[in-house]
């Protein structure tokens, strides 16, 4: 019952009658700054989070969840694949070929990553089948040389399915007359869009054998590309592996071949959080210098109920609710807003992005738990550490002192 009238009266305080209007309007703008400061970092962290997945998600479709690497030729592969096979965790296993060239059609010419893979085998390795934009996937069939190539890719070279350009190796053969560059002519048969303009625009892939020729690589391989059944766990199968083959054999992941993005990611949004909640400390101060106003006008009604018998502690629990209340309305309304922003960003994707300059064409937004706890946890705590001086300054006054002219 104690508690409910220190409540009700910093209550009043928060929200007075209209002639304390500077109050109010003090009031307001620190509620404001913590909605504004909530509302910001929430959306901002679940952007942040959303880049993250969208990428790790692209990257997976188009890259293996590991790659088995031997150090010097790599030929006899077949006993590193038996033994790949008996591992347990490992959905898909696929040797390839990769190498550089140039590829051209009647209009443009563009450099490529070409990829050599086995088709049945590269279904359950990568995922591009699913990001087909036109087309069919690799036949098995060797008969043909047929390509897939991305989207942007095939706009720059102004080529559609059906059609045929030539893949030009920078190697070349060496004839008495010099380097003449090795050309192979190849049909376009399917057409990919994942969504990276890094993939879209320079990854191409074709039958394993027809690289092999391409390359002059004979019976050789790069590596092998291995699937697991959890990605975010692959380290687990990766000690397996090393424990089974040994030397001269590494693995690297897609965590190891990306390790710069991701950690640039993770950097910036540590960076983000610290400078957003410089909103929130910007609301704090409003809120400290909200109660000092509010005690210097209030100054005779709190002598007054100290001198009925209220006790220091009483006076600085009324002021340290005022923060309180004022945290608790600004941490709602800004989660409530910042929810509401995310779930608009996530269904209707209105905003759009460059996809020559970022890595994606639309904003992801990924919403943590963690995130909206921390940055709820983070304003609240902000604002009841600003109340405690003034509501501590205030419990100090004299009632006799404050009294004695009235």
């Amino acid at each position: 019952m104690k508690e409910k009238y220190e409540i009700s009266i910093s209550l009043r305080y928060l929200f007075g009658r209209k002639k304390y209007g500077l109050m109010r309007i003090i009031a307001f703008l620190s509620v404001g700054g913590v909605v504004i400061g909530v509302m910001t970092l929430i959306i901002v962290l679940s952007v942040m989070r959303g880049f993250e997945k969208d990428i790790t998600e692209k990257i997976l479709s188009a890259n293996a969840h590991l790659i088995l690497f031997r150090g010097g030729d790599f030929y006899d592969y077949n006993e590193a694949v038996e033994e790949l096979k008996k591992i347990k965790g490992i959905t898909g296993i696929n040797p390839f070929i990769v190498s550089q060239a140039m590829i051209s059609s009647e209009t443009n010419s563009s450099g490529a990553v070409i990829y050599g893979v086995y088709p049945e085998n590269a279904r359950s390795v990568l995922k591009i089948n699913n990001y087909l934009f036109k087309g069919n996937f690799l036949s098995p069939s060797t008969d043909v040389c047929e390509i897939i190539i991305g989207k942007e890719l095939s706009d720059s070279l102004a080529v559609d399915v059906g059609d045929e350009v030539y893949l030009i190796s920078p190697t070349g053969k060496l004839t008495p007359f010099g380097m003449v560059p090795k050309a192979k002519r190849a049909r376009v048969v399917g057409i990919f869009r994942i969504g990276m303009y890094d993939y879209d625009s320079s990854f191409v892939f074709m039958h394993i054998n027809h690289a092999r020729d391409f390359f002059g690589m004979k019976e050789g391989i790069s590596g092998i590309q291995v699937a697991v059944k959890n990605p975010m766990k692959v380290d687990g199968v990766v000690w397996e592996i090393e424990k089974r083959l040994g030397f001269p054999y590494y693995v690297r992941t897609w965590k190891d071949l990306n390790r710069n993005l991701f950690s640039a990611l993770k950097l910036e949004r540590i960076v983000f959080f610290l400078m957003l909640i410089l909103i929130i400390l910007v609301a704090a101060f409003g809120i400290a210098v909200n109660q000092l106003m509010t005690s210097m006008e209030k100054s005779r009604d709190i002598a007054i109920l100290m001198s009925m018998g209220a006790k220091r502690k009483d006076v600085v629990k009324i002021f340290l609710y005022h923060g309180i209340i004022i945290g608790i309305i600004g941490v709602i309304i800004g989660t409530v807003l910042a929810l509401t922003i995310c779930f608009l960003l996530a269904k209707y994707k209105f905003i759009s992005l460059p996809g020559d300059v970022y890595y994606i064409s639309k904003l992801p937004v990924d919403v943590h738990l963690i995130d909206v706890l921390l940055t709820n946890l983070s304003a609240f705590g902000i604002c009841v550490l600003a109340s405690i001086y003034p509501s501590i300054k205030v419990s100090k006054i004299s009632p006799a002192e404050v009294l004695r002219y009235e």
